[in-house]
Order: C-alpha cells, then sequence, then structure tokens
C-alpha cells in the first residue's frame, strides 16, 4: 500500500518537477524504499523468534498430549478386546441349541 501511494506520489512529482526536485524525490523514494525494506525485516524477525518461543513451549506439551492419546486409545482397544474375548468365551461356553 506504502509502495504504490510513494510510487504515485513520484511519478505526480516527476511530472511537474525541476530536475534537482526530480532528483530529491527520487531519493527520497528509495529511502522510503529501504526503511519500508527494514521494517519488513523487522517483522519478520519478530514472527521468527515467535515462532520459536511457541514451538519451545508447546512443543512439550503436544508431545505428552500425543503420549496420552496414544495411551488412552491402546487402553481402550484393551477394552475392547477383552470384551471381545469374553463375548466370545460365553458363547463357546454354551451347548449347542438342540434341534
Amino acid at each position: 500500500m506504502k509502495r504504490a501511494l510513494l510510487a504515485s506520489f513520484a511519478a505526480f512529482l516527476l511530472s511537474s518537477c525541476s530536475p534537482s526536485d526530480q532528483q530529491r524525490a527520487n531519493e527520497k523514494a528509495r529511502e522510503a524504499g529501504r526503511e519500508m525494506k527494514r521494517e519488513a525485516e523487522h517483522a519478520s524477525e519478530q514472527l521468527k523468534h515467535g515462532v520459536e518461543e511457541l514451538d519451545r513451549k508447546a512443543g512439550p506439551k503436544l508431545d505428552e498430549a500425543g503420549r496420552e492419546i496414544k495411551e488412552e486409545s491402546h487402553r481402550a482397544a484393551e477394552k475392547v478386546k477383552e470384551r471381545a474375548d469374553r463375548i466370545q468365551g460365553k458363547d463357546r461356553a454354551e451347548p449347542p441349541p438342540d434341534r
């Protein structure tokens, strides 16, 4: 947004200014571009550090949650297996029906 505004402003200035004014306008536009680049790099670094901090804090918690889910699913599978074994055991213990 800033870049488009600066480019429009620079084009306007260049069309109605003396060569020295045009040179100053070009220099100001280049400086504004350099400043925007520095701001973008700074924001990128802050974002990178934020992601690293989040990973550092959340990583162990996510690992623990994953282990808990794995343990819970294992326990649930064991319960299902035990119940299936009991059902099959009851079926085997019953005498076959008379025909």
